[in-house]
């Protein structure tokens, strides 16, 4: 051994918070499992170097979790053949049935202590092997998880219900623990746990919410309980005044609840009262430097949190006294969100009331889905005209559009978003436009549908521009070559007139890198063919690419990343030959497909599954050397053995590999083979 290797001591203290699994991610009983993940074992870190196998063993088969049948082959295997990995196990998590494995597993690991069975058998499951493996060990905690909205019933889960009737309430004599995951007493519920009712042995018990208190506590009355721990308390819901409490006094001091819970209201730590009931805090600084003591405290406690006008909490520090209220309501409307037209006029007036205020918003954003910030148009709520007041004094504006983030592939959520006037916007570029750095708001143009370009000369910070108006530029070539000098990412979306893109591909655009074109009524052939080598990422409807003389890849030689719009149905999956570059692209590495919203969940369409088969069976990445993904933004990886056995984008996913391509959901998550 190297003089300078570590002690096991220490590699050991390393190793341990990767290997370590917690005890409330092992017990967790969610419908979708904790160790429904696709990231790299933990037992690679056995492969390291012959110290990390040795220290890291133990820790690793401390605690097993098994998610399918051929993980438990795998195990049963290496128990098999290696006798003393057995021993370590101490906690077993056993996701489903697994056949007759299981029953060497549980011959082999004679020291569980803790074990953790799924009631979601399905008729296709084996149970037998677990069942045998049942009678071989004897744990003091069970855990069951099973399926509340509609129980299974099948051969296979009978089996196991009938071999835990017979060993708990014999066999199992060290049990004292137990996991309920039942809320109410059903039928259902009272068959699975009448063993440990019989067995009168539990001391814990744990149930998911303060309902399952009353009948556990009467069906398990036999029992010696000592503590009842309740999973998920909140007194905002939940309630302590049941009649069951004054029917046996002593479940009140049975009952425990969550470190986390809540119990109504904020909680504060109790002060002690002041030695000196007249003391003024900083009394004798001077107002400078309270000023700016004072501005640090309600920048942390106000600061950089979006909220709306009406959020009291924040707003009732302003009350405290006149120094916090003059030094507080900048950080309050740094960063807000408008949900109405009448939030508009509510923070309208407030900067009119204080001028300075104006140059302090940073951020201005609303919900999409809800609000409506016009200044052009009559409002019923006598809103028209405040926004722009508002937008004529924030000189300071920073960020200006929704809240959520817009999706390509739903171009709806441009169309049904806030609108400011025409006007509204013209006042936003004389007055933010040196410092304003994202705008995305849609432009309504009623009232000047034909309008001047030279707008675009006053957004020289701008960095994210989303165009969401319909209005025609008369004046093309009106507006400075260096405009948007700043801009990074361009976004044309389905309300944007052709005319938009012709005056931006006039200009310089230097810093331009990412483009997206979500229209299908103009073409952006002109803009690519102006500033293609400049981009790296580009966004496209798959239609477009079907256009005579439309090259993407010729046109932009550097591209990094593409996606593309995809309508829904079979008949819109695109053509090999359209996505694929007619000459090699060695600078691509990512695709992106953008399907809309699927209203029929895909394994459901023979035919649009069948689309989708010629595709990927036919997508050669010759040309595409340095391709690593392809992500789709329409599904998420399948969490049971079940559901993959079945899914199509698995096979898809399985096929990809062979050309070293990782195909990933959308929450940008590869798909990682498992044991076969």
């Amino acid at each position: 051994m190297s003089d300078t290797a570590l002690p096991d001591e220490i590699i050991s203290e390393i190793l341990s918070p990767a290997l370590k699994v917690s005890d409330d991610v092992f017990s967790d009983t969610s419908e979708v499992s904790p160790f429904a993940n696709f990231s790299v074992s933990t037992s690679a870190y056995l492969l390291v170097c012959k110290s990390w196998l040795r220290v890291a063993t133990p820790p690793l088969y401390h605690t097993v979790i098994i998610r399918s049948k051929a993980q438990a082959k795998a195990l049963s295997l290496a128990l098999s053949k290696n006798k003393q990995l057995g021993r370590f196990i101490k906690k077993l998590r056993v996701e489903g049935g697994y056949g007759e494995p299981m029953h060497v597993i549980m011959r082999c690991a004679p020291n569980i202590t803790d074990i953790f069975l799924s009631l979601e058998i399905y008729s296709s499951d084996s149970t037998s092997g677990l069942c045998k493996g049942l009678r071989l060990i004897n744990p003091t905690r069970l855990i069951l998880r099973d399926v509340h909205d509609k129980p299974l019933e099948n051969k296979s889960l009978s089996q196991l219900l009938d071999a835990m009737y017979e060993l708990i309430p014999k066999q199992w004599d060290h049990l004292r623990v137990f996991h309920c995951p039942y809320v109410n007493a059903t039928e259902h519920a009272l068959v699975a746990i009448l063993p440990l009712i019989k067995s009168k042995r539990l001391r814990t018990l744990f149930v998911p919410n303060i309902d399952a208190v009353a009948w556990s506590y009467v069906v398990f009355e036999d029992s010696p309980l000592e503590v009842i721990h309740i999973d998920n308390f909140d007194a905002k819901d939940d309630s302590l005044d049941d009649p069951l409490f004054d029917k046996y006094p002593a479940l009140r001091d049975l009952v425990k609840f969550p470190a986390d819970a809540s119990f109504g209201g904020d909680t504060f730590p109790v002060i002690a009262p002041a030695s000196n009931p007249l003391f003024v805090p900083l009394e004798n600084t001077p107002a400078a430097a309270q000023d700016a003591i004072w501005d640090r405290v309600l920048y942390f406690a106000m600061a950089n949190r979006k909220h709306g006008a009406d959020d009291l909490p924040r707003a009732a520090l302003l009350t405290v006294s006149k120094t916090f209220h003059r030094v507080g309501l900048p950080h309050y409307c740094a960063d807000m969100i408008l949900r109405h037209s009448t939030d508009v006029k509510k923070l309208g007036s407030i900067v009119l009331k204080y001028g300075w205020l104006g140059p302090k918003l940073r951020t201005l954003v609303f919900d999409y889905l809800e609000s409506l910030l016009d200044c052009d148009y009559d409002s019923e709520d006598g809103s028209r005209g405040w926004a722009l007041k508002l937008l004529s004094r924030t000189s300071g504006l920073v960020r200006f559009g929704p809240a959520i983030e817009p999706n390509p592939s739903h171009t709806g959520c441009f169309v049904f978003g806030a609108t400011i006037s025409w006007d509204g916007f013209e006042a936003l570029a004389k007055c933010a436009g040196a410092n304003l750095q994202e705008f995305s708001t849609r432009v309504a143009s009623r009232r000047k549908p034909r309008i001047s370009s030279t707008v675009f000369n006053d957004f020289t910070a701008l960095r994210t521009l989303r165009w969401i108006c319909h209005a025609e530029f008369t004046d093309i070539r009106a507006a400075s070559v260096d405009a948007l000098a700043n801009l990074e990412e361009l976004w044309i979306t389905e309300e944007a007139d052709g005319s938009v893109l012709s005056v931006l591909s006039r200009m310089k655009l230097q810093s331009l890198r990412r483009f997206f074109h979500v229209t299908r009524y103009t073409s952006c052939i002109e803009f690519l063919r102006a500033h293609g080598s400049k981009l790296t990422e580009v966004g496209i409807l798959a239609q477009e690419l079907s256009t005579p003389g439309f090259d993407v890849y010729s046109l932009c030689p550097h591209l990094h990343t593409i996606a593309f719009i995809v309508e829904s149905g079979a008949k819109h999956v695109p053509a090999i030959k359209d996505i694929l570059p007619r000459q090699t692209a060695p600078s691509l590495s990512k695709i992106i497909m953008e399907p809309p919203e699927l209203m029929t969940p895909l394994h459901k369409d023979k035919e649009r599954i069948a689309a989708w088969d010629i595709f990927f069976a036919n997508f050669q990445s010759k040309k595409l050397p340095n391709l690593r993904e392809i992500e789709f933004k329409c599904f998420t990886w399948p969490t049971t053995e079940r559901d993959i056995a079945k899914n199509c984008w698995v096979r898809w996913a399985e096929g990809l590999v062979s050309q070293n391509i990782n195909l990933l959901d959308r929450t940008g998550t590869k798909w990682r083979s498992r044991l076969k």
